[in-house]
């Protein structure tokens, strides 16, 4: 599984720090923040992580969190691909490492800058959560939303769209079809099935994707898939009985 590309993870979130475990005098406002939530492979479908770095004047803190993994475990921090730290998770399955480095003193510098890099939860040489970490507290602020048309085969009636979005590290991923023959129709994405679009006897089915899957079937979206993959830049087709209905390169920006 690949890093999602650090040339597009532009993240939004300039929520303040309000968890405790977080230094006061760097909690002041977005604009010293960088926060990006952790893409999960599918290796440990209930994991999560979130990735947080808070710089000012005083000192920088960085922390990775992790939740729902396998219980006491010890995962490798990997960044850029060299394992640089260790998180061990406690019988519920959450873990986390820290790093202080204070203005003045001792520790003047982090044993590591994960700003611009990928910042891989591995277990055994797997990857279980990866992140491409933004480069700047801008970077993370900004949000990302693309929407795309998807090209019908030769004879193929109705239209089908596909919208990604990213808010914070999180992504989501939705494809629709409108118009269209009933029936059971696969979504592959670079070459690869990731899921089915059931269309009904009105001719409308979707699918919706999301690195943090809502499974409340009383939500408007219904209930999500786990999103393991970065659909930009990639070959997108929709197929009814192995044959292309619906297809396009996802672009890589909005």
């Amino acid at each position: 599984m690949t890093n999602r590309s650090k040339l597009f993870t532009l993240a939004i979130a300039a929520i303040a720090a309000t968890a405790a475990s977080l230094p006061v005098s760097a909690s002041q406002g977005g604009h010293n923040l960088i926060k990006s939530s952790m893409l999960n492979t599918g290796v440990e479908p209930t994991g999560r992580g979130m990735a947080e770095l808070i710089s000012n004047k005083a000192q920088t803190f960085f922390q990775i969190k992790v939740r729902n993994l396998t219980p006491g475990t010890s995962y490798d921090v990997m960044v850029d691909g060299t394992v640089m730290d260790t998180i061990t998770t406690d019988a519920s399955g959450e873990g986390r490492v820290i790093h202080r480095a204070r203005a003045h003193g001792a520790a003047t510098a982090l044993p590591y800058d994960p700003r611009g890099a990928s910042v891989d939860v591995a277990l055994l040489g797997t990857i279980i959560l990866s992140d491409d970490f933004p480069s700047t507290p801008q970077q993370s602020q900004s949000r990302v939303e693309i929407r795309f048309p998807l090209a019908p085969g030769a004879g193929v009636g109705g239209e089908a769209s596909a919208r990604f979005r990213e808010l914070a590290g999180r992504m989501k991923f939705d494809v629709e079809i409108e118009g269209a023959v009933p029936g059971t129709y696969d979504l592959l994405v670079g070459g690869v099935v990731v899921g089915q679009i059931v269309v009904d006897a009105s001719g409308r089915g979707e699918i919706n994707f999301d690195t943090i899957p809502d499974s409340d079937p009383n939500d408007a979206d219904g209930i999500d898939v786990l999103l393991t993959f970065d659909p930009r830049g990639q070959a997108i087709s929709i197929q009814l009985a192995a044959v292309d209905t619906f297809t396009g390169t996802f672009p890589l920006v909005p």
